[in-house]
């Protein structure tokens, strides 16, 4: 081990564990705030009032200005159309098909009132989001839907950054940009794109317009329809140059096969699920259809989630988005296609996938760190964060948590590298935060001249922040509320596994709440790995005396493997063995993943990616995290080590 800590960082460490006891006990609460990590339940959310938050990614909606009358729909829908018009009318197409979507809050709103907006700004700062991005739709010099946004430029007290999509594609009967029975058309041309940027100056020049690296962000959503979009790109950012801008911060959305920003010439793309839509499965033989004449398509929101979650990185820099539930029965009753099975906890997980990606990602600055959700108003697309008759304010309230856990005003800034300042290291997992003081109580008394590193991964900042002011010297990482402990220790072991440390204990806030004893079962763990300074020091004797020790794991909780009890997880086994090369060999399962290792014993673990993980689906088996769990003896025994007991 590393020379005895210094007697004035003795004196300090005992000073704060005193402290933080003597307020425990007087019933003084921590300055940190203790953030309630429970999932969301899936029924209906009432409003609350939430605490401002700074996160250091930053949530924009999509935004749909169609709820208000103009006389081009008059024309072609009827007098008085709007969204509404259809939203109201969507009848069910199947038993138990969430339809029609009814607005609560607002209601069916008037967007040319400009109270709906200002009260839209509110409601979206409440629950954390950033800005909205609203569709613009330009026709060769014809403005549609424009009065809600002339009037939000107007109006300062629609206190909400903004920037643009362009809907550059040609409106039809069909709803999707379609050539079929067109309504007006595009017609691009380089007058026409010098035109439309001097149209969008006023907007850029507006204080509140989203700005990337001092330059005005411009999306635009088919930038494959625009003939020589590259130098269409360069003439715009010329223009901008022209108007008293720096220039233009241009974005490609990834709909209808566009995927890179390259060939566009263009700073990034946004991804704007669900396109592409031909790779998501069938889902209409599980249900009841109740409509006859139904020829639509049914689709899993589980599975667009986890094909966005498992996507591969790609070489180029994209902001990531996520979806509410996506249902446009309200647009085409008897032709829609719709993403079934949408819960809270789903999307909630998505968003903070983003969320931590865009955190950590080396390509992007701090301006950059944007990331997306479709949308905030798509109800005839029966995709909103506006709240409804169904599940309240859960939309906003899902979006709310997953932000608050990157709440950059706790100083727990991503993407710093762990280093190793001693030979032992403890590597902490902390999501319930009644259970963080407790467990850093037993590290205190396993460790009490502090001669050990702490690494935590959390879920939440402010939970890093709540561990920093007990260990100061504690290297903290924010990680998605996913994988379990497994998904974080992946993370963890990463910035680990070639530091030196002699041996590392694993272990995370478990509480098995589902469990009557989950108390003792969790204790059960700790006290065998961190129970007292001997417990310690006898596990440290074990590793220097014997090279070949990889594991040490809790007598009871080293379970014998069998195939009934790994059989939910013989694919993700399979799938592991194909990742990692080591064969399942039906060895042990080390119960509750709570053990002390020698890094060495581990590498299989550096084949895995957060791509590689599912979502989580409450208590359910079969996922990798399970198949993790019953392969780590195994991997320590074909790295060359053996596994015993404490």
């Amino acid at each position: 081990m590393s020379a005895s800590v210094p007697p004035v960082n003795r004196l300090r460490r005992l000073f704060i564990r005193c402290a933080t006891r003597v307020r425990r006990a007087l019933g003084i609460g921590s300055p940190i705030p203790v953030v309630d990590t429970a999932r969301l339940t899936e029924g209906y959310h009432a409003y609350q009032d939430n605490p401002p938050v700074d996160p250091c990614v930053k949530v924009l909606a999509y935004y749909l200005p169609q709820f208000h009358p103009f006389p081009q729909n008059d024309a072609w829908w009827g007098k008085g159309f709007t969204e509404w018009s259809n939203v109201g009318k969507a009848q069910p197409n199947y038993a138990g098909h969430y339809q029609p979507h009814c607005p609560i809050h607002l209601g069916y709103y008037d967007l040319r009132l400009v109270d709906n907006m200002i009260e839209q700004a509110r409601l979206a700062r409440n629950y954390g989001i950033y800005g909205f991005c609203y569709y613009f739709y330009w026709f060769n010099g014809t403005v549609l839907m424009h009065q809600p946004l002339e009037q939000m430029l107007a109006d300062p007290r629609v206190d909400m950054p903004f920037c643009l999509m362009w809907a550059n594609e040609n409106w039809s009967r069909r709803w999707d940009g379609k050539d079929d029975d067109i309504l007006i058309a595009q017609e691009h041309s380089r007058a026409d794109s010098l035109a439309f940027i001097r149209h969008l100056g006023r907007y850029f020049q507006d204080d509140r317009y989203v700005r990337v690296n001092g330059l005005p962000v411009l999306i635009v959503y088919r930038a494959n329809l625009i003939p020589d979009i590259a130098e269409t790109g360069r003439l715009w950012r010329e223009e901008a140059l022209r108007l008293g801008l720096p220039g233009l911060y241009l974005v490609a959305a990834q709909s209808f096969d566009i995927t890179s920003p390259a060939p566009f010439g263009f700073d990034a793309a946004v991804q704007f699920p669900p396109h592409p839509f031909r790779q998501y499965p069938d889902h209409q033989p599980e249900v009841t259809i109740t409509n006859p004449a139904f020829t639509g398509r049914i689709h899993g929101y589980p599975d667009v989630a986890q094909r966005f979650v498992q996507r591969a990185d790609e070489p180029y820099k994209v902001w990531r988005a996520c979806m509410l539930s996506w249902d446009n029965t309200a647009r085409k009753q008897d032709g829609a296609t719709i993403f079934k099975d949408f819960s809270l906890q789903g999307y909630q997980q998505w968003l903070s996938h983003n969320l931590n990606v865009t955190a950590h990602d080396p390509r992007l600055n701090d301006d950059e760190r944007l990331t997306f959700v479709n949308a905030w108003n798509e109800w005839a697309e029966g995709s909103h964060l506006e709240p409804d008759r169904r599940f309240g304010y859960g939309y906003l309230q899902a979006t709310y948590d997953a932000v608050q856990d990157l709440d950059s005003r706790w100083g727990i800034v991503p993407g710093h590298p762990w280093t190793r300042r001693h030979d032992v290291a403890v590597v902490l997992h902390l999501h319930y935060a009644e259970v963080v003081d407790p467990l850093l109580d037993q590290i205190d008394q396993a460790f009490p001249d502090g001669q050990v590193d702490l690494y935590v991964t959390t879920t939440a900042s402010a939970h890093g922040a709540r561990v920093r002011q007990r260990w100061p010297q504690a290297q903290v990482r924010l990680v998605e509320n996913r994988g379990r402990d497994i998904l974080p220790f992946v993370e963890a072991y990463r910035q680990i596994h070639s530091l030196g440390h002699l041996a590392v204990c694993k272990v995370h806030t478990k509480r098995s709440a589902y469990r009557p004893d989950g108390e003792r079962l969790r204790q059960g763990l700790l006290a065998p790995l961190l129970g007292s300074v001997a417990t310690v020091q006898a596990a440290l004797t074990r590793f220097r005396q014997d090279p070949k020790l990889g594991m040490l794991v809790p007598g009871p909780f080293l379970i014998p493997a069998t195939r009934r009890n790994a059989s939910s997880n013989l694919a993700n086994l399979d799938r592991l063995e194909s990742l990692t090369g080591v064969p399942y060999g039906y060895t042990d399962l080390a119960a509750g993943t709570m053990f002390w290792f020698r890094p060495a014993c581990l590498s299989p673990l550096l084949t895995l990616k957060p791509q590689d993980f599912d979502l989580e689906r409450g208590l359910a088996d079969g996922t990798l995290t399970h198949a993790v769990e019953r392969m780590m003896t195994s991997w320590a025994r074909a790295e060359g080590y053996t596994v015993a007991t404490c």
